[in-house]
């Protein structure tokens, strides 16, 4: 089994309506409604599935509680800009701007409470991370980001190896879905290309 990606979480809340407030008009996630009065938060290609602490008949985690959970959310703006616009909302700050790591390098993090006093970090990456989800969206095989913002790595057997993306401000070599441009990090591998087999070993290039 291999993990892709979160696709949504629960979060369990004393008032919805409460909840619907902070995090849409505060955060500016967008809000759904369901039948059976299900009520879930977008945001990006994510969403938080909202659980009334009070409703017994929902399928729930085994102890349920509010103001446990601790969530940290990527921004695209600078972490300053946002801090000034909750500022201006009167949301109070209890910590920040720090720095912290996140999974992807060194984020710029604020720290606040929802209505339920979850914990809730506001992140921002350097601009060249900030590209890297987007990077391993939509090549899902890879796991490790490289620094800057043209590079992914890909696990291939006991080898790794880091691919470039084109972009049209970066020279590097192009993508495609017939040919990779390649180099490799550790160790060596046999790569066989159109019934050609080469032995690569670190620092080797190859299409």
């Amino acid at each position: 089994m291999k993990i892709n990606r979160i696709d949504h979480l629960v979060l369990t809340v004393t008032d919805v309506e409460d909840t619907v407030n902070f995090y849409t008009q505060v955060l500016g996630m967008e809000v759904e409604y369901f039948a059976q009065n299900r009520v879930a938060l977008k945001f990006g290609i994510q969403k938080i599935y909202l659980h009334r602490i009070e409703n017994k008949f929902e399928s729930k985690a085994k102890f349920p509680t509010c103001g446990s959970a601790d969530l940290c959310f990527v921004v695209e703006e600078n972490i300053n800009d946002v801090k000034k616009e909750l500022e201006d909302k009167n949301v109070n700050i209890i910590e920040g701007v720090v720095t912290r790591t996140g999974a992807f390098g060194s984020i710029n993090s604020i720290y606040l409470y929802d209505p339920d006093n979850n914990l809730i970090e506001i992140s921002n990456y350097d601009e060249e991370q900030q590209k890297m989800p987007e990077l391993i969206t939509k090549h899902p095989n890879a796991d490790i980001p490289i620094s800057g913002i043209d590079s992914y790595l890909i696990q291939a057997g006991d080898q790794q190896f880091v691919f470039m993306e084109f972009f049209d401000d970066a020279e590097i070599p192009v993508h495609s879905h017939n040919a990779q441009w390649g180099i490799v990090i550790e160790g060596e591998i046999e790569l066989t290309i159109k019934n050609t087999t080469r032995t690569l070993r670190k620092g080797d290039t190859y299409y």
